[in-house]
């Protein structure tokens, strides 16, 4: 996939907020736009645990944001899907601070 294009991105998904602040598809679009599509991202996918609509996937990710700096972290990810099998849900579950260490430096 892609990831450099937000709104190609953002089809794959019916979700139209992230956490308490993003509503909204174009809102949605921005935010991949900003965090993922400028930056290198990679999961290596450990272990998928479907259940039903939902999957549980164990996965580490390694990224290289637009800044040069690096970070790696290990993580669940359930998704829900939908009958048309677009995203309806997600919820990851990561130790934040690697990451915020690596963008501040």
């Amino acid at each position: 996939m892609d990831t450099t294009h937000p709104a190609a991105v953002a089809a794959l998904t019916a979700m139209s907020a992230i956490g308490a602040g993003l509503r909204g598809r174009a809102a949605l679009e921005r935010f991949w736009e900003l965090t993922v599509a400028p930056s290198q991202v990679r999961f290596e996918v450990a272990a998928v645990h479907p259940a039903g609509a939902e999957a549980a996937v164990v996965a580490s990710v390694s990224a290289r944001f637009a800044t040069g700096a690096r970070v790696g972290y290990d993580g669940v990810f359930v998704y829900r899907v939908d009958d048309d099998g677009r995203i309806v849900s997600l919820r990851a579950y990561w130790d934040l601070s690697p990451v915020l260490s690596a963008l501040t430096g």
